[in-house]
């Protein structure tokens, strides 16, 4: 395959090679570098050489003209094709600047791209973790109300001790009511259970906090069972000491 010549190139070389070319068949000179050879110095006389050096002259003075000419117009090309020859090397340049930066900027869209990402999973856990929280303090709301459930029961078991001293009838009615509330009072601690170990599957994270209150309500729930058990049996000692008193006195 023959190598690449560009424009500038043939043009220089045709001003190199072609410029000199003239027509023959007039009797002109076919290039600045043919001229017509001089006899020598000796061979001719002086009344002769002077008409061939007059005629000779206008060819030199054109001759060298026509060098100086295509030198300019050849050193005028080559400073062209140096010039665009650069051109093309800042013009290579800058298309490979503008790949570079096609390059980063793609990457750069690929980082915003992976950001946003990254922001939607943060977005999901932290809605997440809110509606976890919602789950948590709706739990603890319940637990509230049924500790105040739980402390009315006690309040109304002690008050229907305290009735059920008067009378026999009364103190039956009392703790059927006290049963009652052992009932309420286990159904409540069942949801309270429930609810807890809602939050245990909700929440894994929170299970050795949880632990620690379920043993601490239990613990206070057997107190309480416990004062309850203690004041029923000392209402029923109380009773039955009344009906000894009583049968000893009618015997």
């Amino acid at each position: 395959m023959p190598a690449q010549v560009s424009f500038w190139q043939r043009m220089s070389n045709l001003f190199r090679g072609g410029m000199t070319t003239r027509a023959a068949n007039g009797g002109l000179l076919n290039g600045p570098d043919e001229l017509p050879e001089l006899p020598p110095h000796d061979s001719v006389d002086t009344a002769d050489e002077l008409p061939a050096k007059s005629s000779l002259l206008p060819w030199k003075r054109e001759s060298a003209q026509l060098r100086d000419g295509f030198d300019r117009v050849v050193r005028t090309m080559d400073a062209m094709q140096e010039h665009f020859a650069r051109q093309d090397d800042r013009g290579r340049q800058l298309t490979q600047s503008f790949e570079r930066v096609a390059d980063h900027l793609e990457r750069i869209a690929q980082t915003q791209h992976s950001q946003d990402l990254s922001v939607k999973a943060i977005v999901e856990r932290v809605e997440g973790a809110g509606r976890e929280a919602g789950k948590v303090s709706e739990a603890l709301s319940r637990m509230n109300s049924a500790m105040g459930t739980q402390a009315e029961v006690l309040r109304s078991a002690v008050r229907h001790l305290e009735i059920s001293q008067e009378c026999d009838s009364q103190m039956m009615l009392s703790f059927q009511r006290f049963a009652q509330a052992i009932d309420n009072l286990c159904t409540a601690s069942n949801a309270q259970v429930q609810n807890l170990h809602r939050l245990h599957d909700a929440q894994s994270q929170q299970n050795e906090a949880l632990g620690t209150l379920i043993r601490e309500q239990s613990r206070r729930f057997v107190i309480v069972l416990i004062g309850v058990t203690v004041v029923s049996l000392a209402a029923l000692g109380g009773v039955g000491a009344m009906l000894v008193s009583t049968f000893s006195r009618n015997t």
